[in-house]
């Protein structure tokens, strides 16, 4: 199966966090279900920085390394931030929560600035445990930053700003068709400044509103005109098969006419017509009629002499 790989590099520099002498930081990765991590640390933690003068940054540059693989860019890896100090007891506190998605945009020196930020109590008695131990109120699981159910209900204040910066590197993206911007491309962009004569240039060549409408009357008219004479042809179509079919029917009914004018045969008039069984039968009683003509009389002589002979069985009847 294909995949491509996401190589993240870079360090927690410094951070801006008000009334406090100490901090260390606690960081983790957060990212999907097809993410995997091939190679470096998902999760860690600092070290103390402590500073000396309230007005300086805690400065870390820790770095972080590790390399993810994946099959599509869904569930793109965020990181979660967690300031921790100690307070004038020595108990450590949450200091602030942060959250931020990796960049995007492939290259090296990106920098981001992830806002901080603390949890509020929700009701009076929160508050107050809160003001008798020194101790704000803390998330069960930080992770539930990097997604969006859940947030809403969530009371914050703001508390000072961490700043990353990351070097980021991939590999065989756009063999998936997925295309990664460069950060450095995006930065040497310029935009062409327009100058006045660009824009007289731009209104010069601008229709103006009459020439607009004359050309649109124009396009209406011819529209028009084509319209017409497609119904004129229309009309000439349904003209000629009408002056057809008024032809065929007077052809039809002049040959019927003739027909019932023609005289019949003297034929017919002596004879009805007869069906072919009649004739076929009269013509048999003709060519007997004419085969007992053309046979001779004495032929039937001999037959009575025959009958009559003495030892024939009607001479014996007769006697």
């Amino acid at each position: 199966m294909s995949v491509f790989l996401l190589s993240i590099k870079g360090q927690i520099e410094r951070a801006t966090i008000p009334d406090c002498p100490e901090l260390f930081v606690k960081y983790q990765f957060v990212y999907g279900d097809d993410w995997i991590v091939t190679t470096g640390i998902e999760e860690g933690i600092t070290q103390i920085c402590k500073r000396y003068d309230p007005g300086q940054d805690f400065v870390f540059n820790f770095p972080l390394d590790v390399t993810f693989k994946s099959t599509n860019p869904r569930g793109w890896p965020q990181l979660v931030l967690c300031t921790y100090g100690r307070d004038t007891w020595g108990q450590e506190i949450i200091r602030g929560y942060g959250v931020c998605f990796i960049p995007v945009s492939l290259g090296s020196n990106i920098k981001k600035m992830v806002g901080m930020f603390v949890p509020e109590a929700s009701n009076t008695a929160s508050k107050l445990s809160t003001l008798f131990s020194g101790r704000p109120p803390e998330l069960y699981d930080p992770r539930i930053l990097s997604r969006n159910r859940g947030r809403e209900v969530l009371r914050t204040s703001s508390k000072g700003c961490l700043h990353l910066v990351f070097n980021i590197i991939s590999k065989d993206t756009q063999r998936l068709a997925y295309n990664l911007a460069s950060s450095e491309k995006a930065i040497t962009v310029q935009v062409p400044e327009r100058t006045q004569q660009d824009e007289q240039r731009q209104r010069a060549d601008r229709p103006s509103i009459s020439s607009v409408t004359s050309q649109f009357n124009a396009m209406t008219a011819n529209k028009t005109d084509r319209g017409d004479s497609v119904q004129m042809a229309d009309r000439i179509r349904n003209e000629d098969g009408r002056r057809q079919s008024r032809q065929s029917r007077r052809g039809e009914q002049e040959n019927s006419s003739q027909e019932q004018s023609r005289p019949l045969s003297p034929s017919s008039n002596s004879q009805p017509a007869l069906s072919p069984r009649v004739t076929v039968v009269r013509r048999l009683q003709e060519e007997r009629q004419e085969t007992e003509a053309s046979t001779p009389g004495p032929s039937a002589a001999p037959r009575r002499r025959n009958s009559e002979m003495p030892g024939s069985a009607r001479s014996k009847s007769q006697y």
